[in-house]
């Protein structure tokens, strides 16, 4: 490396494949297939909309303050009743598109009743 940066690699093979992977440290954020995660964020907010739901909180800077929150990145949607946001999950539309993100991030997604 020309910037002097601390750098630790590590090689896996398996069959036919193999990976390297580098690690400097840094910020802690992790990006995996940025551009397949942009795809789909950018489809995935249209149809959430569809269902009656909107997306209050997308990306931004998370604190920890307590617990363990292993994700780079929170997304909170906010739907009229849990049908509706189950419905979105279900929906065609959605599901059409969940492959990008499965294949581009590793991700929780819940559904919780609230107030």
């Amino acid at each position: 490396m020309s910037d002097g940066a601390i750098q630790y690699y590590g090689t896996g093979r398996r069959k036919t494949s193999a990976a390297r992977v580098y690690l400097r440290p840094g910020s802690g954020a992790i990006t995996v297939n940025a551009k397949t995660f942009d795809a789909y964020r950018s489809q995935a907010v249209p149809t959430v909309t569809a269902h009656g739901g909107r997306v209050i909180v997308a990306g931004g800077s998370i604190t920890l303050v307590e617990g363990e929150w292993p994700h780079p990145i929170l997304v909170v949607a906010e739907f009229p009743s849990r049908a509706a946001a189950e419905g979105w999950y279900r929906s065609p539309e959605y599901q059409k598109i969940l492959p990008l993100r499965l294949k581009s991030a590793r991700a929780n997604l819940v559904i919780v009743d609230g107030i």
